[in-house]
């Protein structure tokens, strides 16, 4: 992006600037940097890093469904989802309760019906929960088994 070597630059916690060459104080900064890795090519940005506590350990979550499908349509619909988090003693419980449910309600959408997709610039189309794929009457029956299922954390 710079058009120079990597040694030939610094990043002073903003921006990444060109220290030499003819592009000397040339800059672009993170924003800069994040969007041409995301928009308009096959390159991802991605860093991942790890951290488990000693004293407080990575929570964890089961979940089974029961699902029916119909065999001469291929129609499918959860008719009872369980689901068991162990995620320590919560700082607030209305937020892990509702990560529970986003996370429960993303598995289930994933796997049932639900289609990522994205425009030429990296927009995502389905940026709400009613823009994706689902049925109403599905949104509400997960919805409800969702809470009946956190609930019972």
């Amino acid at each position: 992006m710079l058009g120079c070597e990597k040694c030939d630059v610094t990043f002073d916690g903003k921006k990444v600037i060109c220290e030499s060459g003819e592009n000397k104080d040339k800059c672009v900064t993170l924003a800069d940097i994040s969007t041409a890795s995301m928009c308009g090519n096959d390159i991802a940005l991605s860093v991942t890093n790890t951290h488990t506590s000693p004293i407080s350990p990575p929570p964890f979550m089961v979940g089974a469904a029961e699902v029916e499908v119909d065999l001469l349509t291929g129609e499918s619909r959860v008719v009872e989802y369980d689901a068991c988090v162990d995620c320590g003693t919560p700082v607030n419980p209305n937020l892990a309760r509702v990560q529970a449910e986003g996370g429960i309600l993303q598995g289930i959408g994933m796997t049932m019906s639900e289609n990522i997709t994205y425009s030429d610039k990296g927009k995502l189309y389905e940026n709400s929960f009613y823009s994706t794929r689902f049925h109403q009457e599905w949104i509400l029956d997960i919805l409800m088994l969702s809470l009946r299922a956190v609930t019972r954390i």
